[in-house]
């Protein structure tokens, strides 16, 4: 992360679930972009802007000078992707002064899903009923390769 504040200034302000929850009820004056592969936008947080159409959406708000009145929540897949840091000092530099980073990432956003529930943090996408939290967990930095934990528990709800 070091070397994207080195690249682009400030770093970037964190937000919480709360405040993603708040933006996606809020559509029309929030933007939503997730820094996912395109093979892992099959379960998305609510309302976030498709991989495919985020450049034309990113271009038309700085073409119509709206850049600066939009808020911009970007996540990543968890607390260590760094991808979200650096998309939204990117944002910042072509206008958006109101961007932030969700750090949870949809590994937080899922166990809150697996504890709270679908309708209280709902997901948007061809996998959502199935996603699986430790899909999303952050790679280990320490120790070497992934533990294996099975199959998911069933929900206690």
């Amino acid at each position: 992360m070091d070397a994207v504040l080195s690249l682009f200034g400030e770093a970037p302000s964190r937000v919480g679930f709360e405040d993603v929850l708040r933006a996606a009820e809020r559509p029309e004056t929030h933007l939503i972009i997730s820094t996912l592969p395109a093979n892992m936008q099959g379960a998305l947080l609510p309302h976030t802007v498709p991989c495919d159409a985020e450049e034309d959406v990113v271009n038309d708000a700085v073409a119509a000078d709206a850049a600066a009145r939009l808020t911009v929540l970007v996540y990543g897949r968890d607390a260590s992707d760094a991808s979200a840091d650096k998309k939204c000092a990117q944002l910042r530099a072509l206008g958006f002064r109101d961007a932030h980073v969700y750090g949870g990432g949809v590994f937080e956003y899922l166990l809150l899903r697996d504890v709270y529930g679908a309708a209280k943090f709902p997901l948007e996408g061809a996998d959502a009923a199935r996603a699986d939290p430790l899909s999303y967990r952050p790679p280990p930095r320490i120790g070497g390769a992934r533990r294996s934990f099975g199959a998911p528990s069933p929900t206690f709800f």
